[in-house]
């Protein structure tokens, strides 16, 4: 007996903007991974935090100069514009990786 296996409609939605969407408009985002995947996995690990800390990037940390923030990504990763590195791992924790910020 077969069982079907029951898709979930905001996984299937960020594969359809993946598909669609960056095809039509190109690559947008300015951070490494891009903030539909950085969403697809932060979703799989924790549905409520990842859709939190989804809307927490696309509002906050795509603000202002990301090279004040973080360290840029290798050219080798993302030839076709300048990345900066901010990973799902440090979502839930403070990362160590950003760089010192001058708060005078």
């Amino acid at each position: 007996m077969l069982l079907a296996c029951k898709s979930d409609p905001f996984i299937d939605y960020i594969n359809q903007y993946q598909k669609e969407e960056t095809q039509m408009n190109g690559d947008r985002c300015p951070l490494y991974p891009t903030c539909s995947q950085y969403a697809k996995e932060l979703y799989k690990q924790n549905k409520f935090l990842g859709i939190f800390l989804t809307i927490e990037r696309l509002l906050i940390r795509e603000s202002g100069d990301l090279s004040k923030k973080f360290i840029p990504v290798s050219r080798n990763i993302s030839s076709t514009k300048e990345r900066y590195f901010d990973p799902v791992e440090n979502s839930f924790s403070p990362p160590s990786f950003l760089k010192e910020t001058n708060m005078d």
